[in-house]
């Protein structure tokens, strides 16, 4: 039986601000090709791969990290879209 390497705390970050990236790029792309529909399409695709990653990524693995990091991004992104939905709503409901 193969020994798990222990990730060390940077790692840890560097794993994590990747998967932040990652899910930064995917939202870009699929916003700037489908303009609007982009949002939700990015919120699918980031979905499909937390569900993969989570699924079949072997516990303490790197990869699982960087699922942490996607995971992490699109849940400030839904409670900040949220957010600023039910912001904008009030302030307009205003006029």
């Amino acid at each position: 039986m193969q020994e798990k390497k222990k990730i060390d705390i940077l790692g840890k970050i560097s794993f994590t601000l990747f998967g932040v990236f990652l899910t930064s790029m995917i939202f870009s792309t699929s916003v700037k090709l489908l303009n609007t529909a982009g949002i939700w399409v990015g919120f699918l695709i980031c979905g499909g791969l937390v569900f993969c990653g989570f699924y079949y990524i072997n516990k303490g693995s790197s990869l699982r990290i960087v699922t942490w990091g996607i995971l992490s991004t699109l849940v400030i992104g839904i409670i900040g879209f949220t957010i600023l939905y039910f912001t904008i709503s009030d302030i307009l409901k205003g006029f």
